[in-house]
């Protein structure tokens, strides 16, 4: 899934529609559920990837570099792998299974 500013727009105004409340509140309902650091259903461990340079971020600097620097990102479960860090805070982002196992039996 990629995320720009206009499908954060689209987002924002069908929230509205199904829950006519304060933008504000449609706004950071929003920003909760697409910059969630695991998915809604299965809590599969999410990471955020900007589109241009492929730096991995976490959801808050994922978040943050989105609001203020107005760039694209791509989400993506990371299911498998050794840990990777955020590039912004270097924070350690675990996959949802752990390391791969090449170990044949």
């Amino acid at each position: 899934m990629q995320i720009t500013r206009e499908s954060v727009v689209k987002y924002i105004k069908d929230e509205l529609k199904y829950n006519p409340e304060s933008i504000g509140r449609a706004f950071s309902k929003v920003m909760d559920q697409i910059f969630s650091p695991y998915t809604m259903i299965g809590g599969y461990t999410l990471i955020f990837i900007e589109d241009h340079t492929n730096g991995v971020f976490c959801d808050k600097c994922a978040r943050k570099e989105f609001l203020t620097n107005n760039i694209s990102m791509s989400i993506g479960t990371y299911d498998e792998g050794e840990n990777i860090y955020c590039d912004e805070c270097n924070k350690e982002i675990e996959s949802s299974y752990g390391p791969i196992d090449n170990d044949e039996e």
